[in-house]
């Protein structure tokens, strides 16, 4: 059992139980006669507002030390916020449009793009690990912001190919953990799962001229998930609407979800780093985790 220690961010937590998580099989990588590498390690960025793709911060500088990591990857399999279905689909485009999925928050933002490719072989994966169907796929979509504004500063060459999973809506937390737990043996195959969300959301109750501090209802349910996280406690997490003030931190589920997929396809034995566990505007986390 270890923790990991990033090297220029704080890890923050106790220290980590085991989780019983079940076995992927991996027949279908190997009958295609793919040759696996070493595994990576599985990342929640805690995407916060899109501003962070302009800046040079404690969070973007955290991010480009994941992608340093991860550089090896052979494609990146992003699961966002930003995505929400009535079923689970994934992005087939070879060119990825970049969108702009925000207001007038900054006019700067509309002139960035990220063009990373598409992945037909993660596509192909994806599918047969998720039983996904032609129809699920989405030939036109791109990325959305909260995919390309974290890759950007991660993977600022946009020489990795990205797929991006969506949210189905209509799932359970359960079910979103289930998927998980089968997207797991991407890993062996040598690609990145990444998911993209805030542990923490409720901009309506933003203060954008606060210096720092949480709501106590924020802090309280941040340090209850991250304490379960790294306890592996992963039913607690799954239940998170039973944790005190879960009715204003996670108002609505999708940035939440997205560390489900985390939760899933990780195994008993990875080590935790928790990067920038920290609460702004006192009511958006901006917490990142990495598996393995």
């Amino acid at each position: 059992m270890r923790l990991r220690v990033p090297r220029k961010c704080p890890l923050t937590g106790p220290k980590r139980l085991k989780h019983s998580s079940p076995a992927a099989s991996q027949k279908n990588f190997i009958s295609r006669g793919r040759t696996l590498s070493d595994i990576l390690p599985i990342v929640f960025f805690g995407h916060g507002s899109p501003t962070n793709a302009l800046e040079d911060n404690r969070f973007t500088q955290c991010w480009a030390e994941i992608g340093e990591r991860a550089a090896n990857a052979r494609a990146i399999l992003m699961i966002s916020a930003h995505w929400c279905t009535e079923g689970t689909m994934a992005t087939a485009a070879i060119d990825l449009q970049t969108i702009h999925d925000f207001g007038p928050i900054d006019n700067r933002l509309f002139s960035l793009s990220y063009p990373a490719k598409g992945s037909p072989d993660l596509v192909e994966d994806v599918s047969d690990a998720l039983g996904l169907a032609d129809a699920d796929l989405e030939r036109i979509r791109g990325l959305d912001h909260g995919a390309w504004t974290v890759l950007m500063k991660a993977f600022p060459k946009a020489n990795i190919p990205v797929v991006q999973l969506s949210l189905n809506m209509n799932l359970s937390p359960k079910d979103h953990y289930s998927l998980g737990v089968k997207l797991s043996l991407l890993r062996k195959a040598g690609y990145l799962i990444a998911s993209s969300g805030n542990i923490v959301h409720n901009l309506s109750m933003m203060d954008w001229q606060s210096k720092g501090g949480a709501f106590e209802w924020a802090s309280h349910f941040n340090k209850s998930i991250i304490s379960a996280v790294l306890g592996q406690q992963h039913d607690q997490v799954l239940d998170y609407g039973l944790i005190e003030g879960s009715d204003k931190a996670v108002p609505h589920p999708d940035h939440f979800l997205p560390l489900l997929y985390t939760l899933g396809a990780s195994q008993p034995d990875d080590p935790i780093s928790i990067y920038t566990n920290e609460i702004v505007y006192r009511s958006l986390g901006m917490a990142t985790l990495v598996f393995g």
